[in-house]
């Protein structure tokens, strides 16, 4: 009799696993099938709006894409202007310095490296001291010790799915070069717009989507 009961008390309490499983399970499905539905049917859709920083880089184009003729010394004032600009940045973030120096060294577009350097400036606006030395224009070496920070100035250079759309890119480079053979629109213009598109997915405050819809 006692074997009988331990038995049938066995028997119910894996009845009621198993069904505990199965609920669970189909919870889950019914979560993720409701997920996907509501992002395939747009109920999840994000509206759009203007960059706050519109009418900055507004001004940046008007600013900086003027094309003209300018004597050699108001060019060589405006390159020594620049290079200090890249200087100053190396104390603060030496990994954008490099970028935009090296952007330069290679095009020799000054005013394509301004813009540049005016959007750094951008997330610059509040170090006192960074704008103080830029406003000097003046080389010079102070003994006080540089604040330096690891990375970019830009928050979403620094996360682990940059590198991995780096690496992405450069796998894809001949997809897009004929691309851009194809469509007449340079390879660089082409890899800006999957820049904008695929890293706002990482570098957005939607936590949950990141978390549970995003690996899916």
């Amino acid at each position: 009799m006692k074997s009988d009961s331990t038995k049938s008390g066995f028997r119910k309490w894996s009845k009621y696993l198993g069904y505990g499983f199965i609920v669970v399970f189909a919870l889950i499905g019914l979560f993720l099938t409701t997920a996907f539905f509501a992002v395939k049917l747009h109920v999840t859709d994000d509206p759009g709006a203007v960059d706050y920083n519109d009418r900055y880089f507004q001004e940046l184009k008007d600013k900086y894409g003027k094309s003209g003729t300018t004597d050699s010394s108001t060019v060589n004032l405006k390159e020594a202007a620049f290079f200090h600009s890249v200087l100053v940045l190396n104390k603060y973030y030496p990994e954008n310095s490099l970028y935009i120096l090296n952007a330069y060294l290679k095009s020799h577009n000054l005013p394509e490296a301004e813009r540049m350097v005016a959007a750094v400036d951008l997330h610059m606006e509040d170090n006192k001291k960074y704008n103080a030395e830029i406003k000097e224009f003046d080389e010079k070496k102070s003994g006080e010790a540089n604040q330096r920070k690891s990375g970019s100035v830009f928050e979403w250079m620094n996360i682990a799915e940059w590198e991995d759309f780096k690496l992405a890119v450069t796998k894809d480079k001949p997809l897009i070069d004929s691309v851009a053979n194809l469509t007449g629109v340079e390879s660089r213009l082409i890899v800006a717009v999957l820049v904008g598109e695929q890293i706002r997915l990482f570098n957005s405050d939607r936590e949950a989507y990141k978390k549970w819809i995003g690996p899916l």
